[in-house]
């Protein structure tokens, strides 16, 4: 898979918000049950009337204000390791360590790790940290790359199998291209123990300029 090199234009779109009119007081009352005889009611249905229209073109309006530009994306899915790489998950030579992973949900691609540093200690908590590089996309978007920056914690027993593990993963800044162009924000992993692949699920949110 290749990141496009195609880098977003800014949008020309503007979106004009108006001032809210004020809205008339409303007015809590006991109202008398209807069937004292002789009640009429239709002053308080008229004035529901009257506000009618001015609450629907209230939600209107507002149905219309949309997100800023970089507007937080939140995002979800899962990241699972490939065995070996394959045509759509290519060596990339400057990040050797591990397979890729295949990441589906909100993002789409492949997920590259370098290794910088790791220990463990002798009750068993392994610690590792690293650099990475996304190609793919977001929410079926354009496609580019970021890079992040990782710390990965794990508990591990005494034969070496995982406990439990997790990692924070920050997009560096100005590291994104094409569709990333201006990316930040942060995507987190959990480990799934036990399944039939090694894999993990991910959250976190992009934001993008």
């Amino acid at each position: 898979m290749t990141a496009a090199a195609a880098v977003l234009e800014p949008s020309k779109t503007r979106i004009r918000v108006y001032p809210m009119r004020a809205l008339p007081p409303l007015i809590v009352c006991r109202c008398p049950s209807p069937t004292a005889g002789g009640l009429d009611h239709s002053p308080w249905r008229s004035a529901m009337r009257m506000r009618a229209p001015i609450f629907a073109g209230l939600f209107v309006a507002l149905s219309f204000v949309a997100a800023p530009a970089n507007a937080a994306n939140q995002i979800s899915g899962t990241a699972e390791l490939i065995p070996t790489p394959n045509a759509d998950c290519p060596v990339v030579p400057s990040y050797p360590d591990y397979s890729a992973l295949v990441m589906s949900g909100s993002l789409q691609g492949c997920w590259y790790t370098k290794i910088l540093t790791a220990k463990q200690t002798p009750s068993g908590v392994y610690l590792e940290s690293g650099e990475e590089l996304f190609v793919g996309s977001l929410n079926g978007g354009s496609a580019g790359t970021f890079t992040t920056t990782y710390k990965f914690e794990a508990k591990l027993n005494p034969d070496g199998s995982e406990i439990r593990g997790r990692c924070q993963h920050k997009i560096v800044a100005d590291s994104g291209t094409g569709g990333f162009a201006g990316a930040s924000g942060r995507v987190d992993f959990k480990d799934i123990i036990g399944g039939p692949t090694v894999a993990a699920d991910y959250r976190g949110h992009v934001s993008l300029a």
